[in-house]
Formats: C-alpha cells, structure tokens, sequence
C-alpha cells in the first residue's frame, strides 16, 4: 500500500507539474494572441484611417480648387478605390477647367474682334455722314445755282421779249 501510494504521489506531482506547465504556456499563447491581436488592429486601423485620412485630404484639395496636385492610390482596398475615384475626377475636373478656360479666352477675343469691327464700322459710318454732308451742301450750292440760272434765263427771256416788242415797232 506504501509503494502505490508513493506511486500516486509522484504521478499526482507530475499531473501538477505539466498542469502547471500547460498553464504556463496556455497563458503565453493567450498572452502572445492578445499582443498580436492588439498590433494587428493598431496596424489596421492606422491603414485604414490613413488611407481616408489621404482621401479626406485629396478631396479638400479638390474642394479649394487645388487639381494640380497628384492623387496617388496604392492597394486594392475600398479607400485606394476611393482615391482611384478621386484622382479620376480631379483629371477630369482639370479637364474641364482648361475647357472652359479655353473657351474663355475665344470668347475675349472674339469679343475684342467685335469690338474692333465696331471701332471700324464707327469710323466709316462717322466717313459716310461726313462724305453726305458734303454731297448735301453741294446740292444746295448745286440748287441755288440752278435757281439763279433760271432767274437769270427768265430775265433775258423777259429782254428779249421786250427787245423783239421794240423791234416790232420799230
């Protein structure tokens, strides 16, 4: 009975040492688990804030009207997709805006070229009246010429009458 009990005290000693030992490293894998778990979703949320963070940050760009600035997107997640978006519409934002600027820049100057033509016509139209207003005062000049030319005839038409009346009579 001595001997299965010394027997049973070392194979209770032994079952409390690899208890003690599994417990141990039970704890280490628990606490090892815990510690990559916790840097693991420090790593992700400092990926993920960071790629909205660039994100939030191309789209204030944006907003300001700063489309000079390159947008770069990097991965395959939602928010490099979301700044592949964003770089999209900023190419074509500045797409539109050099549009739009061009067509500016014709209309200043056909507008310049409008207002040159009307400078032009201006002139001319001030050359016409002018030119009119000499045609005018020499058709008066033209007029009164005529009219003293008529009296003129009325009168030597009245002599010669009165010359052929003498004559007559002799």
């Amino acid at each position: 009975v001595g001997l299965q009990r010394e027997q049973a005290h070392k194979a209770y000693e032994a079952a409390e040492a690899r208890y003690a030992t599994i417990r141990v490293l039970s704890l280490g894998a628990i606490g090892s688990g815990l510690l990559f778990a916790l840097l693991f979703g420090v790593a992700l949320v400092r990926g993920i804030t960071g790629s909205l963070a660039q994100a939030v940050e191309a789209a204030q760009c944006v907003a300001r009207g700063d489309l000079g600035r390159p947008i770069e997107a990097r991965g395959h997640d939602e928010a490099a997709e979301l700044l592949r978006a964003l770089a999209a519409m900023r190419v074509q934002l500045a797409r539109v805006v050099s549009d739009i600027r061009q067509g500016s820049e014709s209309v200043a100057n056909a507008a310049v070229q409008i207002a040159a033509g009307n400078q032009d016509l201006a002139e001319r139209t001030t050359a016409q009246a002018g030119a009119l207003e000499q045609q005018a005062a020499a058709m008066e000049q033209l007029t009164a010429s005529v009219e003293q030319s008529a009296a003129n005839a009325r009168e030597a038409q009245q002599i010669v009458a009165r010359a052929s009346d003498a004559a007559v009579q002799g």
